[in-house]
């Protein structure tokens, strides 16, 4: 039986959430805002588990569910956007995209720019639908705003925090880097 597996077990989904959530509650209980965040996070995860098992109607509802409690965690659009397009289901996809928040506001206060997430995934939208002229667009547009990202004192600051604690490894960042080589070809063929 895998991790996963193990974590989600074989009950209904609707009696493991509950479970979850009150098991939630009882460990964080008087923090409503803590509450709120690891429930929308155990949404995240089982999302992402169903949507890598091609089971995108449980992914559907999962990150949906997640934005209903937590109407600013620009991850549940993006991920949403991302089953929508898994499905062929576009204009959901653009339409849930768009309206996304472009700063992730954090639990400390602070916020982190989340619009490289956003574009990359309008850009990949607009390919499936045959529409280079605004898959370049936005393609271009998250390269540009990773560039900002790259240079932002700030960023790069909470960037080095993150390698310090070990949430951010060497792998993220060469995957990142993979990527943005990646965005630069697939720029090169739609413009030809």
């Amino acid at each position: 039986m895998g991790f996963f597996s193990k974590l989600f077990g074989s009950q209904d989904l609707e009696s493991q959430k509950i479970t979850k959530f009150q098991e939630l509650e009882r460990q964080f209980a008087g923090d409503s805002k803590m509450i709120n965040l690891t429930k929308v996070g155990w949404l995240m995860s089982r999302g992402n588990y169903y949507g890598q098992q091609n089971q995108l109607d449980q992914a559907l509802t999962d990150f949906k569910e997640a934005i209903i409690l937590n109407s600013d965690y620009t991850p549940a659009y993006v991920s949403l956007g991302i089953a929508y397009r898994a499905k062929r289901m576009f204009k959901e996809a653009l339409a849930i995209l768009e309206k996304a928040p472009k700063e992730l506001k954090l639990y400390d206060g602070q916020t982190t720019d989340q619009r490289f997430g956003i574009y990359f995934n309008l850009g990949l939208i607009y390919i499936d639908m045959g529409d280079k002229k605004k898959a370049v667009e936005y393609l271009e547009k998250s390269l540009e705003v990773n560039e900002f990202l790259t240079r932002d004192p700030i960023i790069m600051k909470q960037q080095k925090i993150l390698k310090e604690v070990g949430l951010v490894g060497e792998r993220e960042e060469i995957d990142h880097q993979e990527l943005i080589e990646n965005i630069k070809q697939l720029l090169g063929k739609l413009k030809k």
